[in-house]
């Protein structure tokens, strides 16, 4: 099964350094300002050349850029310096400093969930076949347009929208050159 994400249903709202769009949260009545989540899934702007995260106690974050390059810090030690497409995963309860601006993924985990974030850019036609995480798959369109199928589906997901795919085996077809970024979410 893949069900649609629209870019129309996610939360945009300001953060000290930009803006946030939340793509998906599970529970899905849970609530990130009331740190009630168990998954949540985002992508934010950086709009200033230093700012400081959020602290999230008890929160694993894996945080991957998507345009610009970002220098983390912790502690006023260098944890990544990343550029497009790379990652590095961190505790929401380290004092996280960030120089540099852009846009960035974000998957946050609590309550024992576990995840994985991989950015793919691929050409026009390119066909990539997966198989679900034990909890499913989140597909994140940055750029581009993708064409995701199982054995009972086949919808376009473009540039800002997103789908979470509970098919054992599904195949993502590039429409035309994107980019995007699959998260492979496993429970306890």
């Amino acid at each position: 099964m893949i069900k649609t994400i629209r870019k129309e249903e996610m939360k945009t709202v300001g953060w000290s350094g930009g803006t946030t769009t939340e793509i998906m949260i599970l529970p899905q009545d849970s609530s990130y300002k009331e740190r009630t989540f168990d998954v949540r899934i985002s992508s934010a702007t950086v709009d200033v050349a230093k700012s400081d995260f959020t602290k999230l106690d008890g929160v694993h974050r894996t945080l991957m850029v998507l345009d610009g390059k970002m220098a983390l810090y912790t502690d006023d030690k260098l944890l990544a310096d990343l550029s497009p497409l790379e990652k590095n995963e961190f505790e929401g309860s380290d004092n996280i400093r960030c120089l540099g601006q852009g846009r960035d993924f974000n998957l946050m985990l609590r309550n024992g969930y576990k995840g994985s974030v991989t950015g793919f850019k691929v050409n026009a036609k390119e066909v990539i076949e997966k198989v679900a995480a034990k909890c499913g798959d989140v597909i994140f369109v940055h750029k581009g347009e993708v064409e995701l199928s199982d054995i009972k589906d086949g919808i376009n997901i473009d540039k800002g929208n997103a789908a979470f795919i509970e098919s054992d085996k599904y195949s993502i077809k590039a429409q035309e050159e994107s980019v995007f970024v699959i998260v492979e979410l496993n429970g306890f």
